[in-house]
């Protein structure tokens, strides 16, 4: 009996170790197939994700405005606090008369971030030079939507006002866009482009039209 055992021995270990090398395949085929199936669900995911358009608001272009808003140096004259206090504010308008305004206030109801994107792309009245065309056009909506976010929220029937404000600029800017991937509001060549002037430059109230000549000229 005891010598047969030990016949019998080898052969009942080969079948327990081809069951073992059975199992770990049979867990190994079921992971593999959970694998495949979770990465094809996620690449649809990804498919199926559609890109915005580069003039509309979301929550990852507000951050991005946030950092374009310290690095083009708004604060210095709009404020850390976005109330138009800036360390250089009072001495513009000393020099220049311009008053800064705040961000942090209240707009009308059928106010739209595109003012904001028109400033930055043409100037204002008061500011010609006041461009940041050296910025894309979504570096610009990104700080136009900051800065529009910034002022006083509402609600009831001035939210749903706005609502239609901004749906109609949407449709606006979709005719805009199409066929482009920027507009050309206030675009000047990159050879004719002026530097951004220092605040000494703009306190001097010199034409910035005139600054560019004469240094083409030198």
């Amino acid at each position: 009996m005891i010598e047969m055992d030990i016949q019998n021995a080898p052969k009942s270990k080969g079948k327990n170790l081809k069951k073992r090398k059975m199992n770990h395949l049979i867990v190994f085929c079921f992971f593999a197939l959970i694998f495949l199936f979770s990465h094809s669900s996620c690449t649809e995911k990804k498919s199926s994700v559609k890109k915005l358009p580069v003039y509309e608001a979301s929550p990852r272009l507000l951050v991005f405005g946030s950092i374009l808003y310290n690095e083009a140096g708004c604060a210095s004259c709009h404020g850390i606090q976005f109330d138009g206090r800036g360390p250089e504010a009072e001495e513009l308008n000393q020099q220049r008369g311009l008053v800064t305004p705040p961000f942090r206030r209240d707009l009308p109801p059928k106010a739209i971030p595109y003012k904001y994107f028109q400033a930055m792309s043409q100037g204002t009245p008061s500011m010609k030079e006041h461009r940041y065309q050296s910025y894309t056009d979504r570096g610009r909506w990104a700080i136009a939507y900051y800065l529009y976010s910034l002022s006083t929220p509402i609600r009831g029937h001035q939210a749903l006002i706005r609502k239609k404000a901004l749906l109609k600029m949407n449709q606006m800017l979709s005719k805009k866009y199409e066929g482009k991937r920027r507009l050309e509001e206030g675009y000047i060549p990159i050879e004719k482009r002026s530097k951004r002037p220092d605040l000494d430059f703009l306190l001097s109230g010199k034409d910035s039209s005139t600054s560019n000549k004469s240094r083409r000229k030198k």
